[in-house]
Order: structure tokens, then sequence, then C-alpha cells
């Protein structure tokens, strides 16, 4: 099923400089994770706001808020602290604050979380990509994490997953490491006892920057690359160009790229191939600001650069419109003859 197609985009801008922007579809909300350098009252919060572009609510969340990760049925949420070696958990719906816990120590000090997953299905169960802050590799395994507790068994440092996503399942784990010339894809099994490294593949992702995101049974990385994760095979790359930020669609079949330039093309997910475009750089200024594209409801995006966040609303184009209201003229005659009889 294609996404309602746009004649244009109404674009509303939040003036909230954000560490990291993820929505809720549950909510119907986006919610950022906010720098101290917001000030009283923003700062070192997760803040929800509204798909029209209203601040709902900023919660104190420690400090340094940075990645988020939600989980699969929208009512649960995890931020990484940047400030501090550790996770907190917030209610996704309401935003209030939760467990804090901290995520243990190496001979390189304290291990802070790079990226967090959260299990499908287990809201109380988390995955860690774990760095240290001293010295390269930065990597120090991935471990998981029960009503932050982690559990025995974690994978190796110095080589691992720096980006991690869960598949249909809490059971299957995947990840790529953007730090060293490995760049490797691995497959990790999680269980009671924690997670282990099943299988490493090579030439699917590639280079230092991309991170992953697991979509509809497949896996994307924001430069492009989408990989079957079933035998971490290469299937195709979207032509997104250099300095661009890439969000999937995959209940649409859709997939989008905006370039610093204010391009925003949609590609069709099964031939890899562009759709359409839209010129909104006489409303975005991105400049060389870009930092992630999120995909929202009924073909609604939104842009976080490094000083604000862009809402885009989806303009039907008028054929849609007129259909739609054509149906609602219909279905309200319909109703008042049923009760005039």
């Amino acid at each position: 099923m294609a996404s309602p197609i746009a004649q244009s985009f109404q674009i509303t801008s939040v003036n909230l400089a954000a560490n990291d922007l993820a929505y809720n579809s549950t909510t119907q909300e986006y919610l950022a994770s906010v720098s101290s350098t917001a000030g009283f009252g923003l700062g070192n919060t997760i803040t929800r706001i509204s798909n029209q572009g209203q601040i709902v609510q900023s919660t104190f969340v420690g400090s340094e808020p940075g990645i988020i990760a939600l989980s699969s049925d929208g009512t649960t949420g995890y931020v990484a602290l940047k400030g501090s070696p550790s996770v907190r958990q917030f209610d996704a719906i309401t935003g209030a604050a939760g467990i804090q816990f901290g995520l243990g120590s190496t001979w390189n000090g304290a291990m802070y979380a790079e990226d967090i997953a959260v299990a499908p299905g287990q809201n109380d169960t988390i995955a860690v990509a774990r760095r240290n802050s001293c010295c390269s590799p930065r990597h120090e395994g991935v471990a998981i994490y029960k009503n932050g507790v982690m559990l025995p068994a974690t994978t190796p440092s110095h080589t691992g997953s720096n980006t991690i996503e869960f598949g249909a399942n809490a059971s299957t784990l995947y990840g790529y490491n953007n730090e060293t010339s490995d760049f490797g894809f691995r497959t990790m099994s999680v269980n009671a006892s924690g997670v282990s490294i099943t299988s490493v593949a090579t030439g699917a992702f590639y280079g230092y920057s991309p991170t992953i995101t697991y979509d509809g049974g497949l896996m994307y990385s924001n430069d492009g690359r989408v990989v079957d994760p079933t035998n971490g095979l290469l299937l195709g790359t979207f032509n997104i160009g250099y300095g661009s930020v890439f969000a999937s669609a995959a209940k649409w079949g859709q997939a989008y790229a905006l370039s610093s330039s204010g391009v925003l093309t949609v590609f069709d997910q099964a031939t890899f191939t562009p759709i359409t475009t839209y010129s909104l750089g006489n409303q975005l200024n991105v400049g060389s600001g870009l930092s992630e594209l999120i995909v929202g409801d009924n073909g609604d995006l939104a842009v976080r650069t490094t000083d604000r966040i862009y809402l885009l609303s989806a303009v039907p184009e008028p054929s849609t419109y007129f259909m739609w209201m054509a149906g609602f003229v219909f279905m309200a005659l319909g109703v008042r003859k049923h009760r005039t009889r």
C-alpha cells in the first residue's frame, strides 16, 4: 500500500536543538532528547512534540540525553545519557521518567550507551551497544539489560556492533561495526543468559558512518543500502547523494531522501528508483546541518538539523482530497436518508 500522495508539504519549524528524534505512532507525537544547552525547562529533557509542531511536555531525564529507543507498542522508551554512564527509562505516553541504571565499567573506565534497541514484545528488556569515552577502539561489547540488570553473557569488546537493531522477534539482534575496517554485519542470538554472536557477514554495509534500522523484514543503512538480514547479502542501494538523510517506510513500499539543498526524493522500495521529487529548499534552511529524517503517519515526515526540527505535513493531491470529500458527502447523505425514513 502506497502512502498518501502529496501535492506539497506544509512545513512547521520547531526551534529546538535535539540530540535525537523518534516518532511514536501510538501517540502520533515526536519525542526529542534535548541537551543542556537549551536552558532551564527544556535542557536535559525528553520533549514531546505534537504533529502540528507544539511542544506538549518536557520531562527531565538526566544529564545530556542522546539516543532514544521505543518499544514496539509505543508505551516505553529508553534514552542514553551522555553526561553519565547510564540509561534512563521513561513512559513514552506521558513522558514520566522511570528507572536509571548504569552500564558497568572496564579497565577503560565507565561504559556509555552508543546505541539502544528494545526487545520486541518485551518492554523491560533492551540491548545496548556499549562504548568507552577514552580510547580507540571505543566499542565495549553488546549487553542485554532486563529491568536495569545486565544479563551475564555479552559480546566481545574491541571489534563488534556499534549500531544495533532487533529483528522481528526478541531472540535475534543485528549489528554493524562502523568503527573499524572490519565493517562486519553481525547476527546475534539473545536468550535468558544474554547475547552471543552467531555470524558475521562482510560486504553488505560499508564505511565508518552508517547506522542501521530494521523495517519490514529488511535492514537499511542511513546511506541508502538495503540488506537481507537472513543471509547478510546486499539487495540494492538507493542513490541518495552525499550528505543526504534517508528513511524507509516499508508499510508504504517507499523510501525517502532529503538532500542538503532541500530536495526530497520519494523512492519505490521494490525498484530503488525515484517516484517523485519535491524542491523544499526555499522552505528548509538545512545547509550542511542535516542530522536525521523521520517517517511519521499519513505521509508526514520530520527533519532534524543541528539547531531545529522541521515537521513536513503532506498536503494531498486535489484528486485524493476530492475523492475523500465525495466519500464523506455520500456517507453523510446516506445517514441523513436513513434517519428521515
